[in-house]
């Protein structure tokens, strides 16, 4: 209560989230945690869904990304803009993993996409500011 004030009296916001830009980071959370286990635990049957039969260190190679979704999601939650910047690096390494793996180039680029909604969704203001204004 007390930062709050001083924070008020100085012209600080505290931060604060939007609860689309919360549920999102949530989704971000269960969807990369949900795949990271599917390539750790199912890369057999990864490997027989996709053409071309990837190898096996694809396939970590995807839990791996899957992983480091998460460790981004959470230095979001934590605002801090790295893990967007992170989430990025991953969405790009995806990519070529995605067409290494036999995804045709448009499906894979496709991928893309999440990095804009992803800036979209932390630019929905809360209070004063955007989530993103908020970031360190």
């Amino acid at each position: 209560m007390e930062n709050d004030i001083l924070d008020f009296v100085e012209g600080n916001e505290p931060k604060a989230r939007h609860g689309c830009v919360t549920a999102w980071l949530v989704f971000m959370l269960i969807a990369n945690t949900m795949s990271a286990l599917m390539y750790l635990f199912g890369t057999q049957i990864i490997q027989d869904a996709f053409p071309g039969e990837p190898s096996s260190g694809l396939v970590y190679a995807l839990a791996f990304v899957a992983v480091i979704n998460i460790v981004a999601a959470v230095l979001l939650f934590q605002y801090k803009r790295i893990g967007f910047f992170l989430f990025i690096g991953t969405s790009l390494a995806a990519v070529v993993l995605n067409v290494m793996i036999g995804i045709s180039m448009i499906q894979a680029v496709m991928g893309l996409a999440g990095i804009a909604i992803l800036y979209g969704i932390l630019q929905i203001p809360q209070g004063r500011k955007s989530t993103w204004q908020h970031l360190d």
